[in-house]
């Protein structure tokens, strides 16, 4: 039944009974409810009381399918690359999570660029040494394993420079550069020079811009001419500027904002409560920020737990993702549905993105 019939149907029903009610207390000359008002009063107020609740419930509705989907479509997509194993051939750039396993299927030469990982099975350096099973890897040193060799990602996200072919064996673990894509095709994240950097440590400047573009604001703060009183900004001068100007953020002092200063996860934390439209002070306090993200139903015990003290640009990601599909405060949108609205990305792109997730929640 669309939206239109359904608003008919309740005012035929509203009427029938106002009217019945009201007609016991007139008489012919001297009706309860005249036409004219029928017609020019009560009707479009009652249209625009039904409209109203309509899409109330609509809004609703929207964003229940959005978080359904993003869920279903994460343990479906993850299931299937757990069960997938098929060779893989790859020259180039290549990232991986905690307990994958990549196993040499002919030969495999391989270079540790950022996060850990140990030897698995016969490994050797690019110097023709063997290199002890479970050994851990050093970054910058080249490797190479044939038939029964390779490694085992240690850290959330372990980013490497490949070449040949292997088996990927996929672990339980959360995708944390998968997150990373959906949002990157969402167009709301963005690497550095060298790449996502997930094993990185965020940064305060990266968690603003992060903040900016959940609430719709980026192209604002990219136009925004005002000043700003600190001399550290950089990159992220416009950013820092326009939030400023809002009230969004301030400085570690009058002169410096920190622009590479370490982002903890309560700052991102508060930052998705700002987005979400929650009051600082009232709704959240700062000194209980993360346990009263849990009671919010933000974020999960668990997640609660993951988010360890180095607080690294994959953690971003993974929290940004799920930000998305919370409902923003007292309202029916939800962070992604107002994007939608907002024009800054279609609906379309955005069921694109998530078709392609393999993102499952931290249990």
């Amino acid at each position: 039944m669309n939206k239109k019939v359904f608003s008919v149907i309740l005012l035929c029903m509203f009427l029938a009974l106002a009217c019945g009610g009201l007609a016991d207390g007139g008489t012919g000359s001297d009706p309860a409810v005249s036409l004219s008002y029928i017609n020019e009063v009560f009707v479009p107020e009652f249209q625009k009381e039904a409209d109203a609740r309509i899409q109330a419930g609509l809004g609703k509705a929207y964003n229940e399918a959005f978080a359904s989907l993003a869920e279903k479509v994460g343990v479906s997509n993850f299931s299937r690359a757990v069960s997938d194993s098929l060779v893989r051939s790859s020259s180039g750039e290549a990232a991986f999570k905690r307990g994958d396993q990549i196993l040499s299927s002919g030969s495999l030469r391989f270079t540790l660029k950022s996060g850990s990982a140990t030897a698995l099975g016969t490994v050797f350096t690019g110097e023709n040494e063997a290199v002890s099973p479970g050994a851990h890897l050093q970054e910058g040193q080249a490797y190479y394993a044939d038939n029964n060799g390779g490694f085992t990602a240690v850290s959330d996200v372990s980013v490497f420079d490949l070449d040949g072919s292997y088996l990927l064996t996929y672990s339980s673990a959360v995708d944390y550069t998968s997150a990373a894509d959906v949002l990157y095709h969402m167009g709301l994240f963005r690497g550095r020079t060298d790449g996502y950097a997930l094993p990185a440590n965020a940064t305060r400047a990266e968690g603003l811009v992060m903040f900016l573009r959940l609430i719709g604001e980026e192209s604002a703060a990219l136009s925004y001419t005002g000043p700003q009183p600190f001399t550290d900004a950089g990159w992220a001068d416009r950013y820092i500027a326009y939030a400023y100007s809002k009230g969004y953020t301030k400085g570690i002092s009058s002169t410096k904002f920190g622009l590479n200063d370490p982002l903890s996860a309560a700052h991102y934390i508060t930052f998705i409560f700002r987005a979400l439209g929650y009051r600082e002070s009232v709704d959240f306090e700062w000194a209980t920020v993360m346990d009263d993200a849990v009671s919010a139903g933000l974020i999960s015990p668990k997640e609660k737990e993951s988010l360890t003290s180095t607080f690294t640009r994959a953690q971003v990601a993974y929290m940004s993702y799920w930000a998305l599909y919370k409902t923003l405060y007292s309202q029916n949108d939800s962070i992604l549905t107002r994007l939608i609205a907002g024009g800054v990305l279609t609906e379309d792109r955005a069921l694109e993105a998530i078709s392609i997730s393999k993102v499952t929640k931290i249990q």
